[in-house]
């Protein structure tokens, strides 16, 4: 999508009211790849709304910040910039505007879990004060919410997180948003797995739910072994594709850059 920016980093179009879902275990880079997503997208002109139900704003603003401008995180937080430094993020502001991207992160601190409802009417506040929907919808990420309209046990996790995806996928259609982004977390995996680089997280590591994807458009895992960390690369292998018979099962190699929110 040319004119609002809208695609992932595989070259591979992603069609209209799609949902895309990232699985990684924990520490291994979901929000950080959301975080490049979105900045990604806001480059090429989307507005794009981030939703996260973790962390504070200041922590987020410094990481899509560090996204934007390839400055790493501690200096952003710690305000050690040079003049130079401060210049490069003036002329990215600028630039930035002139494309008319943007993205306008929204963070839920309240006690007990947001649901989708929640994320429902921020997009109805963003297309009041927009007078359009965002194109992008980031949420970060999956297990952190839930439906306004059905309790859930612990037990329950399973139906919990599909009734989530399902209710993104309805809220995306439903608002006619170009795409939604968000990830899941992986089962516990043994560690001797996962720092082999012949091992790919698939759909048989979300605890048990492979009938999650149901909702997913695409569907790709995150893969790191401490090798490959110390290198600064990941795995990216893609579990479904619905629009590109091509990018099934495909592995891709990419660069990583932790302290400045970036995957290349």
């Amino acid at each position: 999508y040319h004119d609002a920016g809208i695609r992932i980093d595989f070259l591979y179009p992603i069609k209209d009211q799609s949902v895309v879902c990232a699985l990684a275990q924990s520490g291994v880079g979901k929000t950080t790849q959301l975080v490049f997503t979105a900045i990604e997208n806001a480059r090429r002109g989307a507005g794009v709304l981030y939703v996260a139900a973790e962390g504070t704003r200041s922590e987020l603003e410094d990481r899509l910040d560090a996204c934007w401008s390839a400055v790493d995180k501690y200096k952003l937080e710690k305000g050690d910039l040079s003049d130079e430094e401060i210049s490069k993020l003036n002329k990215i502001a600028e630039q930035v505007t002139s494309m008319g991207g943007e993205v306008e992160l929204y963070i839920f601190t309240q006690f007990g879990t947001a649901t989708v409802l929640d994320i429902y009417n921020l997009v109805e506040e963003y297309e009041k004060l927009h007078g359009r929907v965002p194109d992008v919808l980031v949420v970060d990420y999956l297990e952190l919410f839930t439906v306004h309209d059905k309790h859930f046990t612990v037990g329950e996790e399973k139906a919990r997180r599909q009734a989530v995806a399902r209710a993104l996928s309805n809220l995306v259609t439903s608002k006619k948003i170009k795409v939604c982004f968000t990830a899941t977390q992986a089962s516990n995996v043994a560690s001797e797995l996962t720092n082999s680089e012949e091992f790919v997280l698939t759909r048989e590591y979300i605890s048990g739910d492979k009938n999650l994807l149901d909702s997913f458009s695409l569907f790709y895992s995150l893969n790191q072994t401490i090798a490959e960390y110390n290198a600064q690369t990941m795995r990216i292998f893609i579990d479904k594709s619905r629009h590109s018979s091509k990018l099934l099962k495909q592995l891709f190699t990419i660069q990583t850059n932790y302290e400045r929110g970036s995957f290349y």
